[in-house]
């Protein structure tokens, strides 16, 4: 059973089928699920390619007692949530703030690395 927010993977799986490989999208939604899985309680290690071309290394999670832990108290917090452009937000715990990546954009993701 999934921990996931189905209506949050419906359109990812949407975007990626209009983007690409039907075995590729299938992959990354795969991933993009198991890390959704894995940020809800704990963190993860991942590799994604930026708008530049460079491979970005991130740790994430999205589980509220690390955030909390984590996040930058001297910035105010954004209330915004923003629409859904093929993107897959996280917390960054090196950057200590909110970043998201474009799913299609995802190299890899380091089961070897889960806490």
């Amino acid at each position: 059973m999934t921990k996931d927010n189905d209506e949050e993977l419906g359109r990812i799986a949407s975007y990626l089928a209009g983007n690409g490989q039907p075995s590729t999208a299938q992959r990354i939604y795969d991933d993009i699920e198991e890390m959704k899985n894995l940020m809800t309680d704990g963190m993860c290690h991942f590799t994604f390619t930026k708008v530049n071309g460079e491979h970005r290394d991130a740790y994430g999670t999205r589980a509220s007692d690390l955030i909390e832990r984590y996040e930058d108290k001297t910035k105010t917090p954004s209330k915004r949530k923003p629409a859904f452009n093929g993107t897959f937000s996280y917390f960054d715990l090196v950057r200590r703030d909110w970043r998201c990546f474009r799913v299609d954009t995802l190299v890899e993701l380091d089961r070897d690395y889960v806490v």
